[in-house]
């Protein structure tokens, strides 16, 4: 079985980071075949937004009112991807 191409990276990652409010981790995109070196170029080219250590954001998507707790929830995972913490709804923006 052959690697997955570039734009089929591309769209798995699109369709994660649409999920999770336009976030994804580190280890998300070194899971979907991006190579920590390919995920630096991406951030310093522009279109990966960094958002805090091993969070990533992409920069074509506008910013929400709450997007940055989905990206709290993202940042709190363990390495092996338990959420420790997760916004309520009455959670002050």
């Amino acid at each position: 079985m052959s690697p997955p191409s570039h734009q089929s990276r591309a769209q798995q990652l699109f369709e994660l980071a649409d999920a999770q409010a336009r976030y994804f981790t580190a280890r998300q995109a070194l899971d979907l075949g991006y190579a920590y070196p390919t995920q630096h170029h991406y951030q310093r080219v522009g279109h990966w937004q960094r958002a805090g250590h091993g969070l990533y954001r992409l920069t074509a998507y506008p910013i929400t009112e709450h997007e940055q707790l989905a990206g709290l929830t993202l940042w709190s995972r363990t390495r092996s991807g338990e959420t420790q913490a997760a916004p309520s709804p009455t959670t002050p923006p």
